[in-house]
């Protein structure tokens, strides 16, 4: 398996530089974590879901007939939906330690 390859694949995913450096065996052999790579779909499929609303919510707001933004109740609820997933995430983070999947050593 060409190592440029797959570097490129999982940036391309959105994994950490850390997920992919994990993804070799010291001798550059792949070395890929199945649960890591299930993760990592899980946590594309709630982005995915997450920015399908936000592109319908911006597509009523743009053929909205109310007269004002703050008038109509699809926009105040993608804006409260969008003030609480800033919550959630700095709250996420400020909770959560980092902890990460750790391959064998060969």
């Amino acid at each position: 398996m060409d190592q440029l390859a797959l570097i490129a694949l999982g940036q391309w995913a959105g994994f950490s530089l850390d997920d992919i450096r994990s993804m070799f065996l010291p001798s550059g052999e792949p070395y890929i974590d199945r649960q890591l790579l299930s993760a990592k779909a899980d946590e594309l499929d709630t982005m995915v879901k997450r920015l399908k609303a936000m592109s319908n919510g911006l597509r009523h707001a743009a053929a909205c007939p109310a007269e004002s933004h703050a008038q109509c109740p699809s926009f105040q609820r993608l804006l409260k939906a969008a003030a609480d997933g800033a919550l959630e995430r700095q709250q996420r983070r400020s909770a959560q330690p980092v902890v990460g999947l750790r391959r064998p050593r060969a």
